[in-house]
């Protein structure tokens, strides 16, 4: 809550009680036109005995994040992992400086520094974190149809130059950002006609550098499924496309492979019969679980899978893939 007394601000600006109530007048306006708040007014007696009046602005009424809608977002912000700490620190001093300059809480920022001061402190970025730069870029690009030029650094560690893309969206998942649309392929140099605008997802992590280029044709989340699992596969899936996964949980894995693969539960298992279900609630205690999700089978799919408790029972290629890295895995822990 934002507030002054009149005979205060005749005092600061050494100025006449008409023009205090003129500049209040148009400074009501202004709040009332472009913040939707209002000035209220209380006449009283001051401790001098003269009369005043309280101008009082409630800004928490207004388009401000609350102290509390601050301290959920820079929590998630932290635990992101996406950024360098100094793009952190920035964001989140953005995000607490509207509570101290407008009054939206009674000890402004303080609480909330108090509370993130430990995980500030010990904040540690991913590996690659994505540059901001590159991030606001690609929203240009989106907001404004145009396509960008890119060189791009590809999980095998080889480089694309001259990458020309059109986004069409931006997606965040496990530490990294994702943005999806269409690679133009030069047809001249020897790409297939089908290959050319293939569909693409770019981790912004890899990009090295980027430009905005010419317009873009308008286009639609057509040539690969428009939901969160496609970025799940993470590094490179089967011609980008999502497929059918069927997976057998026990009932403890059940829960975190609901929610790493945006599963749906679909049936039970009691001595190897199968049984429907619909939800986690009507499978019996200890009872495995069968699970149905639609991803990318790409190589951060296997870090997903290749958990104890999880069976993978379609597609057959994953399912073999799968048995070759446990087997892999498991030669390098033999005994000598």
């Amino acid at each position: 809550m934002g507030e002054a007394t009149k005979n205060d601000l005749i005092d600061k600006y050494h100025t006449s009680a008409k023009t205090i109530e003129r500049d209040i007048a148009a400074i009501e306006t202004l709040l009332g036109d472009y913040l939707n708040l209002e000035v209220k007014r209380e006449r009283f007696v001051n401790d001098d005995g003269e009369r005043d009046v309280r101008y009082l602005v409630d800004a928490s009424q207004g388009p401000f994040l609350t102290q509390r809608e601050v301290f959920i977002i820079a929590k998630i912000l932290l635990a992101s992992r996406s950024f360098d700490k100094e793009v952190v620190e920035h964001l989140i001093n953005k995000l607490t400086r509207p509570l101290n300059q407008l009054q939206l809480a009674e000890h402004g920022a303080d609480e909330i520094n108090t509370l993130l001061k430990g995980e500030r402190h010990y904040y540690r970025p991913v590996a690659e974190p994505t540059q901001l730069a590159v991030l606001e870029t690609f929203l240009d690009a989106v907001y404004a149809h145009k396509k960008v030029i890119v060189d791009y650094r590809k999980r095998d560690g080889s480089i694309d130059k001259d990458y020309v893309f059109t986004p069409l969206s931006i997606e965040h998942f496990d530490y990294y950002w994702y943005v999806r649309g269409y690679k133009e392929v030069d047809t001249t140099k020897g790409a297939k006609g089908d290959e050319a605008d293939a569909a693409r997802i770019l981790r912004c992590d890899g990009v090295l550098s980027i430009k905005i280029g010419p317009d873009a044709t308008k286009r639609e989340l057509e040539g690969f499924e428009a939901d969160r699992n496609t970025v799940i596969g993470m590094f490179k899936g089967k011609n980008h496309q999502t497929q059918t996964i069927l997976v057998k949980a026990d009932h403890k894995a059940a829960k975190i492979t609901i929610d790493r693969i945006n599963a749906e539960v679909v049936g039970y298992y009691v001595d190897q019969t199968e049984f429907p279900a619909s939800s986690l609630a009507e499978v019996p205690d200890d009872a495995p679980v069968k699970l149905k999700s639609r991803l990318m089978l790409g190589a951060g799919l296997y870090l997903l899978l290749g958990i104890s408790g999880i069976e993978v029972l379609e597609p057959k290629e994953l399912r073999l893939e799968i048995i070759k890295k446990l087997s892999d895995t498991l030669a390098r822990y033999q005994l000598d």
